[in-house]
């Protein structure tokens, strides 16, 4: 029962990495019920002197403290903010031999400090809280805390066994603390889907998603099966490859690596067939998987680890052997391919080579030789906003939008808040004599008539007619030519 309850608890604590935002009501109005709940049995306890009367008293505050825990979330999010931040502080204060006189003051301050900061930065605030909470029972998950606590004699005694323990492994229990941080905020603020997202931006979040997914799963699995069954468990923990460190920095660096690859793909207007995709799965599997293990195990232990991954190809059971090499060569680049890259694949063109993944037409290039060798007159012409019906000529210079007078060459006035100082430029190739835009990192984003965000510093060539906007479709232009 009690390896059932672990492994449900590494569940839970990865749900809180992939969701928290969304799990955050549900998340508060537990700890609410359960905070209500054991103050009502304690004081119910103390006034009765009874079991029934202590029962009656948690569950009328359980009631209670699920009703007020979401309208008094923000008091919360202050209480454990701080004592995060305390706690962190006074495990450091202790590893740096400080006595325990001042580590009161050190911890109010922190506190303070710490809930401060959270209500400043609410939302990303609760992404960080809760990837701590994952973090830190991941980090007891895989510690001999349990294990040092058996033979407690007291509560003093926990005490300082949690505490001297802490500052012991304060870099180990840091590091690890910070790996799962910066994976919630990555997964749940940059690869979040927005509203404003291309569809071709969603299916490359939807890439990035499943993969994190799938090493995350993985990871659970091997650890299921060596809490179950630590005798071959083990050796399947061996096998499955992610473990629950090192998931977020192999979900880290395939997602970079897949962005990559697609922006290579874009600017050579290339597409991938579907034996780069089994090739990418192989080298997740053979390269990328065991040097994170390792490079996790350095980093956690701060020693040279053996690559025990590596060895399993050649030392041990034959069956043990076999297994490795057809899971590496064949069973993850299968899995991969089919439950990542080729899920719904009308929704992956850019990876599965679908008709829109088709080289793009050639742009409209303002220089093209013609028949008649007069020059092209280029003209930005508002269609909607402040400046709508207005023509600027382009005459191939770069042209810059913002608010920004000392910059911009067509100056928004300051009441555009959608617009920012420094927003696009609109660039002249001389060498092709044609147009791109350019998004110079915008705070509302520069899009295309068809939805399309642009990337901050990665131009865009424009199309004859094609409509572009800044912020929102309230300030709309297109770029024209005429003889």
């Amino acid at each position: 029962m009690h390896h059932s309850l672990d492994i449900v608890y590494c569940a839970l604590a990865m749900a809180l990495v992939f969701w928290g935002l969304r799990l955050f009501k549900i998340y508060i109005i537990l700890i609410g019920i359960a905070f209500g709940g054991g103050l009502g049995f304690f004081l119910g306890s103390l006034a009765g002197h009874s079991l029934a009367a202590a029962i009656t008293a948690g569950v009328i505050l359980a009631i209670v403290g699920g009703l007020a825990a979401w309208p008094l979330q923000k008091i919360f999010v202050f209480i454990a903010a701080g004592l995060s931040a305390a706690w962190l502080g006074v495990i450091l204060a202790i590893s740096q031999g400080m006595p325990p006189d001042g580590l009161w003051v050190i911890g109010l301050i922190l506190f303070v400090a710490g809930g401060a900061v959270a209500l400043a930065f609410y939302e990303p605030f609760i992404i960080i809280m809760l990837s701590f909470g994952a973090g830190e029972s991941i980090f007891q998950l895989i510690s001999p805390l349990d294990a040092m606590l058996v033979n407690s004699r007291n509560f003093g005694h926990i005490i300082d066994i949690v505490y001297r323990f802490y500052a012991q492994y304060f870099l180990t229990f840091l590091l690890l603390i910070l790996v799962f941080v910066g994976f919630g905020l990555y997964f749940q603020r940059i690869i979040e889907y927005a509203k404003n997202d291309t569809l071709r931006e969603r299916r490359l979040k939807a890439v990035y998603r499943r993969s994190c997914y799938l090493f995350a799963s993985l990871a659970l699995l091997g650890f299921a099966a060596k809490t179950l069954a630590p005798s071959g468990g083990r050796l399947w923990y061996v096998i499955l490859g992610p473990n629950l460190v090192s998931w977020p920095l192999i979900g880290f660096v395939v997602t970079f690596l897949l962005a990559y690859m697609y922006r290579t793909q874009a600017r050579h207007e290339k597409q991938w067939l579907p034996w780069h995709g089994a090739a990418f799965a192989l080298f997740i599997a053979a390269v990328l998987i065991p040097v994170c293990n390792w490079v996790v195990t350095l980093v956690l232990v701060q020693r040279v680890a053996s690559v025990v991954y590596w060895k399993s190809y050649f030392v041990g059971p034959a069956w043990v052997i076999t297994l490795k090499w057809i899971y590496t060569l064949v069973l993850f680049p299968s899995l991969y391919y089919f439950a990542v890259l080729k899920w719904k694949p009308t929704q992956l063109p850019f990876l599965l080579g679908a008709d829109d993944a088709r080289r793009p037409e050639k742009p409209y290039s303002f220089g093209d030789p013609l028949k008649t060798p007069s020059p092209i007159r280029a003209h930005l012409v508002c269609l909607s906003g402040v400046f709508a019906g207005e023509k600027f000529p382009l005459d191939k210079q770069d042209v810059t939008l913002g608010r920004d007078p000392d910059f911009a060459t067509i100056v928004f006035p300051r009441d555009q808040p959608l617009i920012s100082r420094r927003h696009a430029m609109i660039r002249f190739n001389p060498r092709r004599e044609r147009y791109s835009l350019e998004d110079l990192g915008s705070s509302a984003g520069t899009f295309l008539g068809s939805g399309e965000k642009l990337h901050q510093g990665v131009p865009r060539v424009l199309f004859h007619d094609e409509v572009f906007y800044l912020g929102s479709n309230n300030q709309t232009f297109r770029i024209e030519s005429a003889r």
